[in-house]
């Protein structure tokens, strides 16, 4: 489904979480993310502007699949596809305070400065991570080395 249409599911969606299987997560979008994370569980928002709606911003969420069961065990599912999956909201939200909310969410983009460090040293880099992450057992790691691993990505990425 193409986020057009999903933004367009969402302007009319009134009281259900609507869950949009993208990979191996399940995505949220719009009143679907407010519900989700406002009733269901606090979750990272991110808002971006996108070009194919002539720069609306647009707010969702995310999580793996395979946690699933962790957040909807109490919800209703009203219905399910291979890609969807509709449930009722645990209660009804006012409009209003869905729009104090998608206003209140700040705008996530690649800076300027960041997209030009990517571009010129990137590809590098980012080999040089995946192969540090490939190297890395975790079967036979203990969480200080797994913190050590992480901290040496964080350098070499400059995050």
């Amino acid at each position: 489904m193409r986020i057009s249409e999903i933004v367009e599911i969402e302007e009319k969606n009134q009281n259900c979480i609507i869950l949009h299987g993208e990979g191996i997560f399940w995505r949220a979008y719009e009143r679907s993310a407010y519900a989700f994370a406002t009733q269901v569980a606090p979750m990272q928002i991110l808002k971006k502007p996108l070009k194919v709606l002539q720069g609306r911003e647009v707010c969702y969420l995310g999580f793996p699949m395979a946690n699933a069961s962790t957040y909807l065990r109490d919800l209703m599912l009203v219905e399910e596809t291979e890609k969807l999956r509709k449930y009722q909201a645990p209660r009804p939200w006012k409009e209003t305070d869905y729009q104090l909310w998608h206003d209140s969410v700040p705008v996530r983009a690649v800076s300027g400065k960041s997209q030009e460090r990517y571009s010129q040293e990137g590809a590098g880099i980012h080999a040089e991570v995946l192969e540090l992450l490939r190297d890395f057992d975790i079967s036979t790691s203990s969480p200080l080395d797994a913190f050590n691993l992480l901290v040496t990505i964080k350098q070499k990425l400059k995050v």
